[in-house]
């Protein structure tokens, strides 16, 4: 799992600096993105691709009005003999995101909060529901 994870994190900062353009603040603009990568969920699913897409509003050169979307792909087994099902978490939040304008690259701070739907096969005896609220803090 922490190989995993690891490989993540290469792989993001690899896209920042391979991808990356001059950075400045905006308002009254609309922006989007996408981005592919790995999500899992330790000790239930296991690592799977994920692809997230966003979309902000700037209601000032400081403030966004966020809204992101993730979907992630898993397959689950609650015994070892079983053949594993799948299991596509999706998630989407809206919220506020406050820009820290100072450098070349922006960084920010969001609290979202939102909706989670998983379908397919949920972990069995677990605190799992198909349908729940979600919170979400990105930096």
């Amino acid at each position: 799992m922490k190989r995993g994870l690891l490989l993540s994190m290469v792989l993001s900062i690899a896209g920042v600096l391979l991808v990356s353009t001059p950075a400045g603040a905006f308002e009254r603009q609309w922006h989007a993105g996408a981005g592919l990568g790995i999500s899992a969920y330790p000790r239930y699913y296991p690592v799977g691709p994920a692809l997230g897409l966003n979309a902000a509003y700037g209601i000032s050169d400081v403030f966004d009005l966020k809204l992101e979307l993730l979907g992630s792909d898993h397959s689950y087994s609650a015994d070892p003999g079983l053949a594993p099902a799948k299991a596509v978490p999706f998630s989407a939040v809206l919220g506020l995101s406050y820009k820290l304008d100072v450098l070349q690259w922006i960084p920010y701070f969001a609290l979202l909060g939102g909706y989670s739907h998983i379908s397919g096969a949920l972990p069995t005896a677990e605190p799992f529901r198909r349908d729940d609220a979600i919170a979400a803090v990105r930096t």
